[in-house]
């Protein structure tokens, strides 16, 4: 499995070296035109800076190999009295092609386009490897860049990243020409500066020792220990002549409870997440914000222990304006038999495009028992941690 990268070393290659290096190409008939060279610049945009802890109070590790897609529309500019200067909407030429070199996405590929101004619009996504299909987004229509899944909305995986670049430039016929009587050095080369239109939030739970106590008291209690401990433990009691009744030992204490507390697997609990309200599901290209958004949303996270006390329980990609926005979240874990454990309250999380807003707490054990209990110390508020 390929791993997605956080940090991309910024590579120019040689234009032989770079098409070598690219799988698959897809390029409208080359006709009469001026050579462009359109270079993708991830380099500064890929690391996505902490944007907030979230205090509440009461990778990819999906057996997938992916490319790296790119998707280019080139647009006419128009006269400047019209369309705010940024050109029509009827792209004169589209290009696709895909990296499998997920490590550095930076990407210069040779364009011919005749002589004039225009709109460049990049997307850039990831799709399975050897492929160009849609995976987790549709750029069919770059008014409406939209999610592929409403239904099994699949949240949890880097793959759901995606980049937008923009720019506009004048191609120039003779660039020769005008370099020889301006001395101005012009040469139809166009860097796009590849830019995250989204925000990504995580969970990570702080309880998970209380938790994994209180489970393998569950998993005791049920008989779930291992037989062979619990045998153990009767023929100790037999030979100094212990029985069991009001004066055997409590649970926390008991063999049988300590075998269960190490027999248990985080990865077999269930980790849902819930939206409430509103969530952008499609973005713009043209306007650089969100076009649409959907309700009732949920989707699968995945338990992995961090540490000792703490745990990551999953995380999720939103189309995001420039400013601060937020999304409202709760999370719900179940046990392997489909029992509800606990249940958050809906968390209202703010995002701010290309950082990460970490949200910490002790979502493991809020009892969902005969409804929703907080425990007792919660206050209602959120602390914010910059960093």
């Amino acid at each position: 499995m390929k791993k997605l990268r956080n940090t991309i070393a910024f590579v120019i290659a040689a234009l032989a070296v770079m098409m070598a290096s690219c799988d698959v190409h897809e390029f409208p008939e080359q006709g009469e035109g001026t050579d462009v060279e359109l270079v993708l610049d991830f380099t500064g945009n890929m690391n996505m800076d902490f944007y907030k802890y979230v205090d509440y109070l009461s990778r990819d590790v999906d057996g997938l190999s992916y490319d790296i897609r790119y998707v280019v529309n080139v647009y006419p500019v128009v006269d400047e009295s019209r369309n705010n200067n940024r050109g029509g909407r009827s792209a004169i030429a589209s290009y696709v092609f895909t990296k499998s070199d997920i490590t550095d996405l930076n990407y210069t590929v040779p364009l011919k386009l005749p002589a004039g101004n225009y709109r460049f619009l990049v997307w850039a996504d990831y799709v399975a490897a050897g492929t160009e299909d849609n995976l987790h987004y549709d750029p069919s229509d770059f008014e409406e860049i939209i999610l592929t899944k409403r239904e099994g909305y699949i949240g949890n995986t880097d793959a759901r990243d995606g980049f937008r670049g923009e720019q506009v430039a004048e191609i120039y016929a003779n660039t020769e020409y005008i370099n020889n009587t301006t001395g101005s050095g012009v040469s139809n080369r166009i860097v796009v500066e590849m830019k995250r239109p989204m925000a990504k939030f995580k969970f990570q739970a702080t309880d998970v020792v209380k938790f994994l106590e209180e489970e393998a008291r569950r998993a005791a209690a049920r008989g779930d220990a291992d037989p062979n401990a619990a045998e153990a433990e009767n023929d100790k009691d037999a030979e100094t002549g212990g029985s069991k009744g009001s004066d055997s030992k409590s649970p926390t204490d008991s063999s049988s409870t300590q075998d269960a507390y190490g027999r248990i697997n985080t990865g077999d609990y269930r980790v849902l997440f819930r939206y409430s309200g509103f969530v952008p599901c499609s973005f713009n290209m043209f306007t650089n914000r969100p076009a649409d958004a959907w309700t009732g949303l949920t989707f699968e996270g995945r338990m992995t222990q961090l540490d000792k006390d703490n745990a990551e329980l999953g995380f999720d990609y939103v189309f995001v304006n420039g400013h601060e926005s937020s999304v409202t979240v709760s999370v719900e874990i179940y046990d392997r038999d489909g029992t509800l454990l606990s249940r958050s309250q809906p968390i209202s999380v703010p995002l701010v495009r290309n950082k990460v807003t970490i949200v910490r707490g002790k979502f493991l054990t809020v009892k969902a028992e005969g409804g929703v209990s907080i425990d007792a110390d919660f206050d209602g508020e959120y602390n914010y941690e910059y960093r």
